[in-house]
Parts: C-alpha cells; sequence; structure tokens
C-alpha cells in the first residue's frame, strides 16, 4: 500500500542513489567534448546562441553564481563540473520521476524496480556526464508524465499549475519537447468534459498562460533577441535535414544498434507484453503511460528518419523503456492470475538490470580512464626532447600558444608540438618533414572517417589528399603508442603515436 512516507522515501532515494552514481568521475577537461566547450563559452561570457532552449542554461547558470565565487564564475573548468552536476541532479530526477509515477500504478515494488532499472541504463549514466541538454529534456518528460498523472487523478487548479510548469521545462529543454504539448492540452480540456464549455476553455487559457510564463523565465533571452530563436531553428533543422551529403543514406537501423549496445534487449521484450496488453485494454491505460508511449513511439520513429544521428537522441525512449519494461512484466504477472508470476516478473525485471550493469559497468571503467594523460606521459617520458609532433586537434597535447582559449595554464611538453583541427590541414607528408616533423599525433574521432568509407571523397580533392595522408601514416610509420576507442569515445578517442622519420 502506498502512503506519503512510502512514496517520499522511494523519491529520495532514486534521486540521492543516481546523483551519487551520475556524478563519479566528471572531472575530466571541459574541452574534451566539443559540444560542453561551446555551453561553457556561453556561460562564462553571458552570451547565448538557443540552438536549444535554455533549461541547460538558466539553470546551470543560476547554481554557478550560487555556489562559485569571484574568478572561479569564469573559470571554464570549474563551470562545467558544476554544470555536470546539475546534469546529474536531472538524470537522477528523470528516474526518480520515473519511479513514482511506477508505483502510483503498479505499486511500491514496480516503483523501486524501475528507478533501478532507470539507474542502470548506461546510456543515462553517459550522459548524466556531460554538459548537454539530453538529461534536462528526459527528466522534463517524465515530470509532465507525473504531473499529468496527478491532475487525472484530481483536476484542480493547483495540479494543473504544476502540469504546465512541468510541460514548459520539457518544452525548454529541448525544441522537440512541443510535441508534448497538444496532447497535455487534451488531457486539460477532458477531464470535466460536462462542464460548461466557457469553464474548460478558461481552464485551457490559464494553463497556456502558466505554460507561456514559465516558459519565457527559462528563456528569457529569447526577448533581448526574437530574431535569434528562428534563425537557430533554422540552422539546426539544416544540419538534420538540409545537408546534401547526410540526406543521402538515412541510417534506419542506427537507434536499433544503440539499444543493443546499452542493455540489449530484454528491457524492449518485457515493454512489448506492456503494449500487448494496452492494445487489448486501452481504456485502462492512464493519459500519463499513453503521454510516455506515444511520444517515444513517435520521437523513435523520427529519429530512425534523420540523417542526423546521436546516441543522446535515443534517451528518451531508453528511459521510457525502464518504465514499461517493469509495467510489461507486472500486467503479465496479473493477467497470467497464478501465484508465482510475480516472483517470475521481479527476476525477469532484475535478470534485465544484470543484463544493463554490463555496459553500465564498462561505462564507469571508461570514465575512470583518461588516454589523453596516459599518452601526454609516455611522450614526456620517452621522446626526445627535440622531437616535433603534428598532431590532429582532438588528440589535445597542449597548444597553449596556438588555442590559448582551451590550454591557457597547461604546461607544455619538452617537444614541440603542432597541430590543427586535422593533421592533413597542414599539408601532405612532404610538408610534415618540411617543418621538421619527427612524430604524428592520430585521434581515431577524426581520422576514421576517411579509413571505413563513411566520406563520399570522389569529387573532393581536400578529402582525397587527406585520406591518402591518413593511409600512408598509418600503414607505413612506425606505430610506437597507441589506445582503441572506448566506450566513453571523449576520454577514450582512439589515439595512436607514429614515428614517420623511417618513411620515405
Amino acid at each position: 500500500m502506498l502512503t506519503r512516507s512510502s512514496t517520499l522515501t522511494l523519491l529520495l532515494c532514486i534521486f540521492a542513489i543516481g546523483l551519487a552514481l551520475f556524478t563519479r568521475h566528471n572531472d575530466f577537461e571541459y574541452y574534451y567534448h566539443p559540444d560542453e566547450f561551446g555551453k561553457v563559452d556561453q556561460l562564462v561570457k553571458n552570451k547565448r546562441n538557443f540552438h536549444h532552449p535554455m533549461l541547460m542554461l538558466t539553470t546551470v547558470d543560476i547554481a554557478r553564481r550560487a555556489v562559485l565565487w569571484g574568478d572561479a564564475r569564469k573559470n571554464q573548468q570549474s563551470v562545467v563540473q558544476v554544470g555536470r552536476w546539475v546534469t546529474a541532479a536531472f538524470a537522477a530526477l528523470t528516474a526518480a520521476a520515473l519511479a513514482l509515477l511506477a508505483a502510483q500504478h503498479y505499486g511500491l515494488l514496480a516503483g523501486w524496480l524501475v528507478g533501478v532499472l532507470a539507474l542502470s541504463n548506461s546510456l543515462l549514466f553517459e550522459l548524466a556526464h556531460y554538459l548537454k541538454e539530453d538529461p534536462y529534456f528526459a527528466a522534463g518528460i517524465a515530470l509532465t508524465a507525473l504531473a499529468l498523472h496527478a491532475f487525472q487523478r484530481t483536476p484542480d487548479a493547483a495540479r494543473m499549475r504544476w502540469l504546465a510548469v512541468a510541460t514548459a521545462a520539457a518544452a525548454a529543454g529541448k525544441f522537440v519537447g512541443f510535441a508534448l504539448l497538444p496532447l497535455v492540452l487534451i488531457a486539460v480540456w477532458m477531464p470535466t468534459a460536462a462542464s460548461p464549455l466557457g469553464a474548460r476553455r478558461t481552464r485551457v487559457l490559464r494553463f497556456l498562460g502558466t505554460f507561456l510564463l514559465v516558459w519565457l523565465a527559462l528563456n528569457y533571452w529569447v526577448l533581448k533577441s526574437p530574431s535569434m530563436l528562428w534563425h537557430s531553428i533554422g540552422e539546426e533543422m539544416h544540419k538534420a535535414y538540409g545537408n546534401d551529403e547526410a540526406v543521402r543514406a538515412v541510417p534506419h537501423a542506427y537507434y536499433f544498434r544503440v539499444q543493443a549496445q546499452n542493455g540489449g534487449w530484454f528491457a524492449p521484450l518485457l515493454a512489448g507484453l506492456w503494449l500487448l496488453w494496452a492494445a487489448r485494454n486501452v481504456r485502462r491505460v492512464s493519459a500519463a503511460e499513453w503521454l510516455l508511449a506515444g511520444t517515444s513511439l513517435a520521437f523513435l520513429l523520427v529519429f530512425t528518419f534523420t540523417p542526423k544521428t546521436a546516441p543522446r537522441y535515443y534517451l528518451p525512449i531508453a528511459t521510457a523503456l525502464s518504465y514499461f519494461a517493469v509495467a510489461g512484466a507486472i500486467v503479465w504477472a496479473r493477467e497470467s492470475r497464478r501465484e508465482w508470476a510475480k516472483c517470475v516478473s521481479t527476476a525477469l525485471v532484475l535478470f534485465t538490470v544484470g543484463m544493463q550493469s554490463h555496459a553500465l559497468a564498462e561505462s564507469w571503467r571508461g570514465f575512470a580512464t583518461d588516454d589523453r594523460e596516459q599518452l601526454l606521459q609516455w611522450i614526456a617520458a620517452h621522446l626526445p626532447a627535440d622531437a616535433v609532433i603534428a598532431q590532429d586537434e582532438a588528440v589535445n597535447l597542449p597548444e597553449p600558444v596556438r588555442m590559448p582559449a582551451k590550454h591557457a595554464g597547461r604546461a607544455p611538453l619538452p617537444q614541440r608540438v603542432i597541430g590543427e583541427k586535422e593533421v592533413a590541414d597542414l599539408g601532405d607528408l612532404a610538408a610534415l618533414k618540411a617543418m621538421g616533423v619527427t612524430h604524428v599525433a592520430l585521434c581515431t574521432r577524426t581520422y576514421g572517417r576517411y579509413m571505413n568509407g563513411a566520406r563520399t571523397i570522389k569529387e573532393d580533392s581536400k578529402a582525397a589528399a587527406a585520406q591518402r595522408l591518413y593511409q600512408t601514416l598509418n600503414e607505413r610509420g612506425q606505430v610506437l603508442w597507441e589506445s582503441p576507442m572506448g566506450r566513453i569515445s571523449y576520454l577514450q578517442p582512439g589515439l595512436r603515436l607514429v614515428d614517420i622519420r623511417a618513411i620515405p
């Protein structure tokens, strides 16, 4: 039986465990992740580009002003670590909100199972470590579903306002969050369908008024430059759909691979049991569950046909699967009406947790291992001081003169380091040798696109030249040190140090 103390304990425990888990090993350099560098730059320089709504930047800005003092407020590394803690808090809130929603639908045990399953998801764990908007968006969806369920049970003015706040938070997390608004508006219109039409209109208008006020409060920068909003939306749409090279091939199976890499197929299979039950019991499914399931399926469909791909786009689907996997196991046990079914359903969920934990453990080890630092130490200890190293910029050997914004304050190596975004930007092999380059530090995240056939080079002379150079360096150079690309590619980006002195 649910009580106020039991639900509060569930909420606080899942949140606290999540916060403790998601903040481990989150102190890596702020410029390792290229998107984090841009987010931090906006915060310390007090500017915005509005490529995404401002829930993340607004809350992190408040947090950094609250916990940092003096020059620390402008220190990029300090700011990014505060931001990562805030991201971790939103990720933990996602798991806690889904756990509470499950407890209200299926009982306290279901709540604990959903919370544990969500916390064991390696994709949520990884994205909780970055100053990126995806966990904020996932939290907005979970809170909207939770608030919608509370409103449907007791459709009063207070719960309607909380529903508006949650929906505004989702829309302030990412632009696609506005997709929740029509579904929620239907729910706001319907609960008291017998009430006069004027009263229902008033309720919707009050909801929209609260929604708009909260969204503008979180996105107040748009009031300074309204045109910035439409320019940024247009730029993001062009990145997703307007790139001719990207549109040539839509990777329809991409997110199925993401699911396989982050826990496998047990969660989707259990969630499928819920879908089968829901199809046969439409009236028994709450609006909150329809919202959570409908948006997840819609996002999956849209993302599957979007040329621009990234594992982080899958996060709302991955977190919803944690909820519906437990729901599927429980409704199966209830429908079977056998004494042992409840134990079996619990065991199935715990088995799913175990399967997900393998990927979680790998991600944990990934955040604890900094391959760039290991390469840096190896070079300092083993290469002669007169060596000249050319690097792909993503290797991030210290270049404080060329990259003062990122590397200011870093101690330079005894060896001379020169770099560009790509080593190929420095020229061909002859040009490198003319500069006195003796060694080349390569990053798989940079040169891999030329080696695996992913990039069309037939009509691109620059790309063809880059491909020839990288092939020569990798095939004819002497590899002195290397580390493969790991699960956390921002800390294990695939590094290779090549001696080119013997290449004719």
